[in-house]
């Protein structure tokens, strides 16, 4: 099946489509376990900053990413300086340490977990946390307010940056 979804996958990059990843592609990410930094850079549109470290990331289920986010709490005190962009960086290194404990022992494991910070454009930019899971599809998570919710095209449209 995986093989099934890579290809599928494949098609759908190599098509060209204007919107990339649309929500009914969401299905098929429960195929897919791990993901490239070429296969990220296709989600954001073509003139969204990426930035990627990693050479592969893994796609947590999406019973793990909410018990993952339900834990969450900034870490140490956050000050009244600090807004939606140092809310996402937070969170996304309190999953990834979430993940890098529970994967040390398998050596196979991808170095990366695909939960990414990403800005929106809108009236106000806005950051937030864009997940990949492997059976629900692509998240939003707001760490300020712990909600989550699918990741719209038109969202998925708005992205000028996406990273880890």
């Amino acid at each position: 099946m995986k093989k099934i979804a890579l290809v599928f996958l494949a098609l759908f990059i190599l098509s060209g489509c204007e919107q990339r990843l649309p929500p009914e592609w969401q299905p098929h990410l429960k195929y897919v376990y791990h993901i490239s930094p070429y296969d990220l850079a296709e989600i954001p549109p073509s003139d969204a900053t990426t930035y990627f470290m990693d050479n592969t990331y893994f796609l947590p289920s999406g019973k793990w990413f909410r018990t993952v986010s339900a834990k969450y709490s900034p870490f140490g005190k956050p000050s009244r300086v600090w807004d939606c962009d140092d809310y996402a960086r937070d969170f996304q290194v309190f999953a990834r340490k979430r993940y890098a404990s529970e994967a040390i022992k398998d050596f196979t494991a991808p170095q990366g977990l695909a939960v990414f910070t990403i800005t929106l454009n809108g009236e106000q930019k806005h950051a937030l946390n864009l997940v990949l899971t492997n059976d629900a599809g692509m998240l939003l998570y707001e760490p300020q307010t712990k909600t989550i919710r699918p990741a719209s095209a038109t969202e998925l449209s708005r992205i000028i940056y996406l990273g880890d």
